[in-house]
């Protein structure tokens, strides 16, 4: 039939949104940059799943640098890759985990430089050796609430939030949430789960955040919105299939901390500097020695998912010590290149829209009530938006969703 001709297909990408992805991803990192580092970028709108926007730095080719056949946004059914480890863009899913078993974020929990966690164990009843863990830098080192952990991207302090919560608990919302790796498998059971070891793609860590924009609503990511022969018969195409995976208030409160990353009062959050312009939250992640970094966030309209790193390896081909576009890095993390990829990209997406806000949830019982002293004040957080918004669910796409008529298979 597709051979034959005279269909049209209506796709869900927004010509804005992907326009704005493939100069951006290119920007940071040329398609024949002397590196040879990769960007991949996923784009996804909450409450529909349909995905706007998907880009890399690569032309379709089969050889020559800058070229490849494989997407790197996607699992292996979708001729891509077989997943990659996503560092501390993980950690949402242990908070989305420690508030809906409605432990408070502002309770303050001890976070050394250094600790060993022992105790772990899987949904089967396995268990794990001892882990060791070190947080990045010397000065994390003390009591955090769960504001300035994620703010920060405290190590210990999510290991002992992890342990907390269950591990089983914690896999078991990501695997809700649709994160999958390359080969459709959830993520892995392991202590490091919460760092992010675990293999996934862009589009199912995108889709993940999208159902923290969307209050909990989970909606598989789709490409289509409609086929039409040229007789003007339209073949049946599935509407988004959306279920609910997190109850409001906990996906409200991931946003409220998340917000935090990125827009908060601690001086040293990770997301400082990437604020596109309008309310927004995200997370960064960096993986061991370096070997890629991530930024995933969103806003009412939009979560994208960034990934930057080597397709030959990260492990042998780090992203440190090298010099990109012109300019010498001697480490790069997740706020260094995707952070900036994906303020970016959103910026030039919705440039043209009117902010909107997330109308989140205040919070309320358990939450206010721990008797340590809060930081920050909960007033700053426990706040609705402005009553004459648009909710994230009834948002259209950035600038009339399904505007083009390529066929596009994610």
């Amino acid at each position: 039939m597709l051979r034959s001709g005279g269909l049209t297909i209506q796709t869900t990408l927004d010509v804005a949104a992907q326009t704005a992805a493939n100069s951006t991803v290119r920007k940071y990192i040329p398609e024949k940059d002397p590196s040879r580092k990769a960007a991949a970028l996923t784009m996804i709108q909450p409450g529909t799943g349909n995905i706007l926007a998907m880009a890399q730095n690569r032309q379709w080719g089969t050889y020559g640098i800058g070229k490849t056949a494989v997407n790197y946004n996607v699992g292996r059914d979708y001729n891509g890759i077989i997943g990659l480890q996503a560092g501390s863009t993980f950690k949402a899913f242990i908070i989305a985990a420690a508030l809906k078993q409605r432990i408070s974020p502002y309770e303050v929990i001890n976070s050394p430089k250094v600790a060993t966690f022992s105790g772990f164990t899987d949904c089967n009843g396995g268990t794990f050796a001892p882990y060791t863990v070190h947080n990045s830098s010397p000065r994390e080192n003390g009591g955090y609430t769960m504001f300035a952990g994620a703010a920060d991207s405290v190590n210990t302090y999510f290991m002992a939030l992890e342990k907390r919560v269950g591990l089983c608990n914690a896999v078991q919302v990501a695997t809700d949430l649709g994160v999958r790796g390359g080969n459709g498998e959830p993520p892995i059971q392991v202590p490091s789960f919460t760092l992010g070891t675990p293999l996934v793609t862009p589009m199912s860590m995108a889709n993940a955040y999208a159902t923290f924009a969307a209050h909990g609503s989970y909606c598989p990511p789709r490409a289509i919105t409609s086929v039409t022969n040229r007789d003007g018969i339209r073949y049946l195409v599935p509407p988004p299939q959306c279920t609910q995976a997190l109850d409001r208030a906990t996906a409200d409160g991931v946003t409220k901390v998340l917000r935090g990353v990125i827009d908060g009062p601690f001086p040293g959050r990770t997301g400082a500097g990437l604020t596109p312009g309008r309310e927004a939250a995200g997370k960064t992640g960096t993986i061991d020695d370096n070997a890629a970094v991530w930024f995933v966030g969103y806003t009412p309209e939009a979560a994208t998912a960034v990934w930057c790193g080597d397709p030959r390896g990260g492990q042998r081909h780090p992203m440190r010590n090298l010099t990109i576009n012109g300019k010498h890095y001697s480490q790069i993390y997740g706020a260094t290149l995707p952070g900036p990829i994906w303020r970016d990209t959103m910026k030039g997406t919705l440039a043209k829209r009117p902010k909107s806000y997330f109308q989140l949830q205040t919070f309320v019982g358990s939450y206010l009530k721990h008797s340590t002293p809060l930081w920050p004040d909960p007033s700053i957080w426990a706040t609705t938006s402005p009553s004459a918004t648009t909710s994230a669910t009834s948002t259209p796409s950035p600038s009339g969703q399904g505007s083009s008529t390529a066929l596009v298979t994610p």
